[in-house]
């Protein structure tokens, strides 16, 4: 894979009284290092100007996504595990525990693809299920422009 790519987010978020779906695509970096795919990117906050330093690390053991910025994030992702994680917020910081049901990650010379079906607990109690969807190409400025 070429280190400058196209990073596309598909996220669903359903809870007992709502469905939330979100897509990003932004530019980024990946690479290899030490056994591990690496996938660095920016996210721009919808109503500020915030900006959010994601990172995706792929391993044999699972997947982690870390988010630096407004919000904070270290959420790991292990089949059939329950991590405890915290989400820091300006509001300030919620402790919860992820429960992975099911990764699927596919790494091919010009593409990657992850799908991580998750549910989110509070307190014990489940907020909500998730299921994300990341597709790594390489950049090319035939795909699309971006400013």
């Amino acid at each position: 894979m070429t280190k400058d790519v196209l990073v596309t987010v598909r996220g669903k978020q359903i809870g007992n009284n709502y469905e939330d779906e979100i897509e990003i695509i932004n530019r980024g970096n990946c690479y290899e290092r030490n056994g591990k795919t690496y996938i660095r990117y920016e996210e721009q906050q919808e109503e500020s100007d915030a900006v959010i330093q994601n990172m995706i690390k792929i391993g044999s053991d699972g997947i982690e996504i870390t988010k630096k910025g407004s919000v904070g994030a270290q959420m790991i992702f292990r089949e059939n595990e329950k991590i405890n994680s915290c989400y820091e917020t300006p509001y300030g910081m919620m402790m919860m525990a992820i429960y992975t049901n099911r990764i699927q990650c596919s790494i091919e010379p010009e593409k990657i693809e992850i799908n991580v079906l998750y549910s989110i607990e509070m307190n014990g109690e489940l907020l909500s299920d998730a299921d994300v969807y990341i597709k790594v190409e390489p950049l090319g400025m035939e795909q699309i422009k971006l400013m």
